[in-house]
Parts: C-alpha cells; structure tokens; sequence
C-alpha cells in the first residue's frame, strides 16, 4: 500500500463513501492506520448509500479526523439522526445534499441548523451549494438560507413556501448571490408591504414571484409556479436558463433577458394584457408591439437555443416575432399544439391552433441550423410533412399525428443524410416505412415519449 505515491492513494479512497471506507479500515492493520488520519479522505463524505443508522461515535470520528474541514456533506435524514454534532463542520462546509423519506425538511433544518432551543441560526458562510433532494420546505427556510449562507449559488428542493418581508427587503441592498435555483412546486406570501406609493407597486406586483428582484446573478431558474401568473425577469439580467415546469399557471411573460438562451416549457411567449404591471414595462421598453387589445409582443427578444412550448401561441403573429433573433441559432423546438386558454370557445381554440400549424412550415424555412423538431400528438398530415422544409433535421417526432406511410417516405427521401431518428409511435403508417428508414440510416423509435429534448447550450 505505502509503495503507492502518496497523492494515486489520495484519489483511491476518495472515491470511496464513509461505510466503504469504514468497511476498507478491516482489511489490515496498515490500512487501518492510514485511513483514520488521513484528514484529507473525510473532506467529502458521503452517507447516502448506507441501509443503517449512522452510529454518533462513527460521525464524530470524521469529524475529528478532518478536523472539521469537510467540505461536502451527503446523508439521509432517516439514517443520519444526530445532526446536532455537525455544528463544527459549518464554517468550512461547501456543498450539502440532504434526502428524507417523506420529503418533510422542517424539524430536520430546524435540529441541524438552529443553535439549541433560540431562533438564531449557525453561520454557513462557504456554502456554495444545497440540495434538498425531494425536499419540501414549508416553514421559510428557503430565506432562512439565505440570511445563514449569504454566498449561496445553487439551491434545489422540491417544494418551497417563501415568505417575503418587503418592507426588509426593500431597501435595495438585499442581493442574494444565487446563480441556479430549481424550486418544482412554488408559493410565494407577502409581509410588512411598504407603505404610501411603494405599498401600491409593490401591491401590483405581487402576481409575479418578488423572489426574483432579489436574485440579479441568477443564471438558471427551474420553477413550477402553482398560482402566480405573470412571469417578470426585468432585473435578472444574467439568466440564460428557464424551465417553467409543465403546468405553468404563467399567463403573461414580459420579455425576458437578451441572455436567455433555453426555455422549456414556456406557457406564453408574450405579455397578456392586464397583467397588473403598468402597460411600459420595464420602465423604457417602449419597442413592445400591441397586437388587439390583449397581445403585447416583445420589443427585443432573446436569440434562442433551445425552446419548447407547453401550448400553442394565442396569435399567430406571437412565435415569429417571439423568434425573430434566433433563426441562426435555433437548434431545438418543441411545441405542443393544445389550447392556452381552456376558457375559450372550443372552435375558437381549434381555429387558432390550425392556424399555427398551417403556418409552422414556412416559418421553420428561416431555421438552417435547426437538428430537433417535435410536434407530437397535433393534427400535422401528409400536407404538413410535404411543406415542411427538411434543413438540418437530424430528430423529428410525429408520434400521434395524422400522418400517413406515403407523406412519412417522401419526407424520407426528401430528408435522406440528414434525419437520424424519427418518432412515428401511435400513427397510422405501415412497416414498410422502417424498411425505408432502414435503407436511409434513419432510426425509428419504438416509445412514446421519445428522446428527451436537447439543450444546445456550451455550460450545460
């Protein structure tokens, strides 16, 4: 063991969790000694994969064999039970993922973090990094974070009730540092609304998630928004990034940042009007094009990577102004053709969704660097398929629409060195058609869904 160098040691047992290592200290007596003062083994530890309760003794050992400097701390909460001893550890700890049977965070943060039976918290003043996997956290602890980890940069959960005191807040120093939050299920309360002309904006504001005034280095928002219908990123001015999640209850979406480069799951790709923000919004953005009385277009939108839509634009004039700077940098569009207002009349809803699949072919035209287009389970046909352009289409999925075995083979041939898969699962085409893609070198796919949608980005 000792003829290894030094460092090869180091990176062996790194890989190992704190049970594996546990388990290596019986091989020998050597290894023994090596593995309980060598503090740099137990900088990262990790207790998910243990099926037993961790023992206090084994805890506190890691502790003192690090010294306190771990900087990565993985457990369960249903099998690491004394957290209270994890206090020394805080100053140094960077990055912390903690998992619950039942997802319930509350007593778990409240034993590990708060400082005997007070309301004051310990200080995480490294920590980059906090992911509650599966978490759910209900009794504020999201800002609770905030305030104990001031350079926090990335937080995960589930589940997050936040509630706000704008009136603390307010004061515009408040800027936490987060670069990447992922939130599934999302609410947001207000308290302690300034008062006179700030009460009345703040009051008009708070259809939107006010969380995100207070995250201007935000770079990647993943957020499931249950109630809240307006989505404003004015001040986020970094994000590149957005996941609204399926389901969205987001009806209007001001413009969003020149950086933004992915957006899935987008419920709207325009301001809907009212939408209790003043009708110039941001303050100087007066290129925002009126369409009727509803409609508000962006001014300058983003130049896209990566999009996928949830429903079907509401006008027909929202996707190509909404795309307009990303003909040369689209490479993955998704688009589900259902109704984006189930209030509507039925005939209305079908005739604009016919509408934008009507219109969707030559629109596409101006795409050349387009590789993945998905518009399963809509009415596109033969006549969709013969006016669609074939670019650079390496993926297509027409899984549930109204296409037919000849339509499928002329788009083949049309297509042939190009396509590298295509989805036709749960369409009327016959199996002479995967003789055809055989013959072309194109893959079909047997499942519904299919491959996942790709983000065509350099950081992710």
């Amino acid at each position: 063991m000792y003829r290894l160098p030094e460092d090869v040691l180091i990176t062996i047992f790194s890989n190992l969790s704190f049970p594996e290592i546990i388990a290596a200290q019986r091989v020998s007596k050597v290894w023994l000694s090596y593995l309980v003062t060598e503090p740099r083994l137990y900088r990262r530890v990790s207790f998910l994969d243990s099926k037993r309760q961790i023992p206090l003794k084994a805890l506190r050992a890691a502790i003192a064999i690090s010294h306190g400097r771990i900087s990565s701390l993985e457990f369960n909460a249903s099998t690491l039970v004394h957290l209270t001893p994890l206090a020394p550890i805080y100053p140094y700890l960077k990055r912390l993922l903690i998992k619950h049977q039942t997802g319930f965070m509350s007593t778990v943060f409240r034993i590990a973090f708060q400082m005997g039976n007070s309301n004051i918290y310990y200080n995480l003043p490294n920590l980059r990094t906090a992911i509650f996997k599966q978490g759910i956290l209900i009794s504020n602890e999201v800002v609770t974070l905030f305030s104990m980890a001031p350079n926090l940069e990335e937080l995960e959960c589930k589940s997050a009730r936040v509630i706000l005191d704008l009136l603390g807040l307010t004061d515009n120093t408040t800027q936490w540092k987060l670069k990447k939050l992922s939130i599934h299920h999302y609410s947001e309360e207000m308290s302690r609304l300034p008062a006179g002309l700030e009460a009345s904006i703040h009051a008009g504001l708070i259809r939107t998630p006010a969380i995100l005034r207070f995250l201007p280095y935000l770079e990647e928002l993943t957020l499931g928004i249950d109630s809240l219908q307006v989505m404003d990123l004015s001040l986020n001015t970094k994000l590149r990034y957005l996941d609204f999640l399926p389901g969205s209850a987001v009806t209007s979406f001001m413009q969003p940042p020149s950086t933004l480069r992915v957006c899935l799951n987008a419920p709207v790709l325009n301001r809907h009007l009212p939408d209790s923000h003043p009708t110039i919004w941001p303050p100087g953005n007066n290129d925002a094009l009126q369409v009727g009385n509803d409609i508000q277009l962006w001014g300058h939108p983003p130049s896209f990577e990566s999009l996928s839509l949830s429903t079907v634009p509401s006008d027909i004039a929202v996707l190509p102004r909404a795309l307009c700077n990303s003909h040369n940098s689209l490479r993955a569009l998704r688009i589900k053709f259902v109704s984006w207002n189930w209030s509507v009349r039925s005939s209305e809803s079908e005739r604009v969704i016919s509408q934008q699949l009507e219109a969707l072919p030559s629109l596409l035209a101006l795409f050349g660097n387009l590789r993945f287009l998905d518009v399963s389970e809509s009415r596109a046909d033969d006549l969709f398929l013969a006016r669609l352009p074939a670019l650079s289409l390496e993926y297509l999925c027409l899984a549930r629409t109204s296409v037919s075995s000849s339509g499928v083979v002329r788009f083949l041939s049309k297509s042939r060195g190009k396509l590298r898969v295509i989805n036709l699962v749960d369409t009327q085409v016959g199996v002479e058609v995967g003789e055809v893609a055989e013959t072309f070198g194109v893959k079909m796919e047997a499942s519904y869904p299919g491959q996942p949608m790709p983000v065509f980005h350099s950081s992710y």
